[in-house]
């Protein structure tokens, strides 16, 4: 018998590739924001086998057939559940809020997107103070200036801006580095505390000193002068303290800023001028910190010496003032604002050990301070005397009606005229 042979059609199919849909979840908001949940599903592939088949040997011819089908699917579900407590929000987005920089000085951040958070503080260009250093003087003065009269006022300028700062101040040990006790070891807190204290007051016109370049001063070279400062007096009345830093306000100086030899009680009788930039001290100088709306700290500031730039209108700008405060005169000012101190209270555990010898017995006795300030052109308008008498006269009509014991009764009118004496301000 002759052997037949078939080979059967090879059958060959492919599923078709099943992706599945990809499923995602949003977790609860918690506190805050949960964390969002993801799930994908799984990709579902499929090949069909592949089918053969040989024909059967027989007789004649064979056959043989063979089929192969496939068939693929895939389902994925993907299902994310989130759980969790985000931060609490704090602010909005974008909302600004005062910060502090490293230097001390005022800074800006702002709310972050996620308004839980706030930026790093902005704080910009560093301003003059930052890196402030005292000049040396070329001549030291060595004239005796004569001081001016009530009549004639030299060039007038009102403090406008005060604050305490850790960066500036003099030499007040000889050792050639800037001394500022106060300022490094309270800057941070009494610049939180009383700087936004003394703007405000300012402001408000609880705090008016008047500097004066006494006598003929050319405000670019001036070999030898005197600056005098002066407790003043709105002029406005009533007092208008918006308009005290225009440029042009018009102040009285309190008679108590005056000494028994008529001249400024505060004066730096050895000041000069070179290529625009002042000199001036050392003296005495009293430094009033507002602490809060009702606590004033008044401290006596020794030896305090002033350097700034002059403007041509004889104000005073990037300004820095700095003496030194004697430790019993600090103890003083602080029971005198009204804080009571306790027994045994060592100052010193807050402060440190004073740096500054004032009375020359090479003991250190008062710690050093320095402030930046600035001034803008004031005038004057005369003085205020506050215990001054002023005349006045007044006209005034009566009536009355009185009875009297004994023989009659008798009403009566009258209109009278007098004089009167009152306490006023002089102008």
């Amino acid at each position: 018998m002759g052997e037949g042979e078939g080979d059967g059609a090879e059958g060959e199919g492919e599923g078709a590739e099943g992706v599945g849909a990809e499923g995602e979840g949003e977790g609860a908001e918690g506190e805050g924001e949960g964390a969002e949940g993801e799930g994908e599903g799984a990709e579902g592939e499929g090949e069909g086998a592949e089918g053969e088949g040989e024909g059967a040997e027989g007789e004649g011819e064979g056959e043989g057939e063979g089929e192969g089908e496939g068939e693929g699917e895939g389902e994925g579900e993907g299902e994310g559940e989130g759980e969790g407590e985000g931060a609490a929000k704090i602010c909005t987005e974008g909302e600004p809020q005062l910060c502090f920089c490293q230097d001390g000085r005022d800074g800006e951040q702002y709310c972050n997107a996620d308004e839980t958070s706030w930026s790093e503080c902005e704080c910009g260009e560093a301003p003059w103070y930052t890196a402030w250093e005292p000049r040396p003087r070329d001549v030291e003065p060595s004239c005796d200036p004569t001081l001016p009269d009530q009549e004639t006022w030299g060039k007038i300028s009102v403090l406008s801006s005060l604050a305490i700062h850790g960066n500036v101040g003099f030499d007040m040990d000889g050792d050639d580095e800037i001394n500022n006790a106060l300022g490094t070891v309270l800057g941070g807190f009494l610049g939180t505390m009383a700087n936004p204290e003394i703007a405000s007051a300012l402001a408000e016109g609880q705090i008016l000193v008047l500097f004066e370049l006494q006598g003929e001063v050319d405000v670019t070279s001036t070999p030898c002068f005197s600056v005098g400062a002066y407790l003043a007096i709105d002029a406005d009345d009533p007092a208008d303290p918006a308009d005290n830093f225009d440029g042009d306000e018009s102040f009285l100086i309190d008679s108590r800023s005056f000494g028994e030899d008529g001249y400024s009680q505060i004066t730096f009788a050895n000041a000069s001028i070179a290529d625009g930039y002042l000199w001036a001290g050392p003296a005495l100088f009293l430094l009033s910190v507002p602490i809060s709306a009702d606590v004033t700290l008044s401290l006596p500031i020794r030896n305090t010496q002033i350097q700034a730039e002059v403007a041509a209108d004889g104000s005073l700008f990037h300004g820095v003032l700095g003496g030194a405060v004697v430790k019993e005169e600090a103890l003083e000012a602080v029971a005198l604002a009204g804080f009571e101190i306790p027994e045994g209270f060592n100052i010193d555990q807050y402060l440190g050990a004073p740096d500054v010898d004032v009375d020359g017995d090479e003991v250190p006795e008062a710690y050093s301070i320095g402030v930046i300030f600035e001034t803008v052109p004031a005038t004057v308008a005369g003085i205020y005397d506050e215990g001054g008498e002023g005349e006045g006269e007044g006209e005034g009509e009566g009536e009355g009606e009185g009875e009297g014991e004994g023989e009659g009764e008798g009403e009566g009118e009258g209109e009278g005229e007098g004089e009167g004496e009152g306490e006023g301000a002089a102008q």
